[in-house]
Parts: C-alpha cells; sequence; structure tokens
C-alpha cells in the first residue's frame, strides 16, 4: 500500500492535538476528532508511528477497535487497539 502521499506531521499533529486535551488517546478518537482524508492507507500510517514514536505509542494485539472508514459510519476497518500517551 502506498502511503508516500500521506503528511506523517499532520497526522502526528492531529495526536498532539487530542493529547493536549488529555493524557492518552486511542486511535479511534484521534481520528472522531480529526476524520479520514484518505481511508485506509492513513489508518496505516498511524500505525507507523510504533516504530518512529516508540516510546509514545502502544498496540494493544489482544485488544481490536473498529476504525469507521466513512462518515456514515456504514464501512469499518478493524485494528489492533493503538494508544497514545503524552
Amino acid at each position: 500500500m502506498n502511503t508516500s502521499h500521506i503528511d506523517k506531521k499532520k497526522l502526528w499533529q492531529n495526536v498532539e492535538n487530542a493529547l493536549s486535551k488529555r493524557t492518552t488517546a486511542t486511535l479511534s478518537e484521534i481520528i472522531e476528532s480529526a476524520g479520514l482524508e484518505y481511508g485506509v492507507a492513513e489508518v496505516v500510517c498511524y500505525f507507523s508511528f510504533l516504530r518512529e514514536k516508540a516510546p509514545r505509542v502502544q498496540s494493544m494485539q489482544e485488544i481490536t477497535e473498529l476504525i469507521p472508514l466513512d462518515e456514515e459510519k456504514t464501512k469499518f476497518i478493524e485494528v489492533p487497539y493503538l494508544l497514545f500517551s503524552r
């Protein structure tokens, strides 16, 4: 999947904006407040922060969450629970 067209700095700013209001935020909370512009590719980019921002991101493989891919919330992707922290 090609994710080179997605601005990771903008995605990380979405994370920082969510964390300005609380100490932790899930991927679904971040996407709920910031929205998705590029669908599944954008969700995949958030998972790249596991490597790039390791101390501030955790993946809980045993727990999953559904991420809505459209505003009507009729299409979802099921992903491991991703937790961001300050």
